[in-house]
């Protein structure tokens, strides 16, 4: 019997969906945890889902102070808190209490806080 690549598509293509699903488990379990949070004077530092860290800077602003991921400037983010979503996502909460999400390039305003 002759299998033909054809036959074999679907097959690695399930491979390939099942390999996704794991990395992104591996993600989720080297990320921190669900509620964990920081802020500007208590420092230490998050892990978001994508394995960037994150921190505070000592620059302060409007929203807060400065946020860093992988110690450069996230987007201008400001804020008094960081926190980690239920999806391993980092959130921040600035000065006037208004909540943003990361997207991977920048700051999403949100109308409540991340669930936890």
């Amino acid at each position: 019997m002759t299998i033909t690549p054809v036959q074999l598509q679907p097959i690695a293509v399930a491979w390939q969906n099942a390999l996704n699903q794991l990395n992104t488990l591996i993600a989720l379990a080297n990320a921190s945890s669900s509620g964990s949070s920081i802020t500007p004077t208590g420092g230490g530092s998050l892990i978001d889902v994508a394995g960037a860290t994150w921190t505070f800077g000592t620059n302060t602003g409007n929203g807060g102070t400065g946020i860093f991921r992988n110690g450069a400037a996230a987007a201008s983010g400001q804020g008094v808190k960081l926190e980690v979503d239920v999806n391993g996502v980092i959130w921040t909460q600035n000065a006037q209490n208004n909540w943003y999400m990361w997207n991977g390039s920048g700051w999403t305003a949100e109308a409540s806080g991340p669930t936890i």
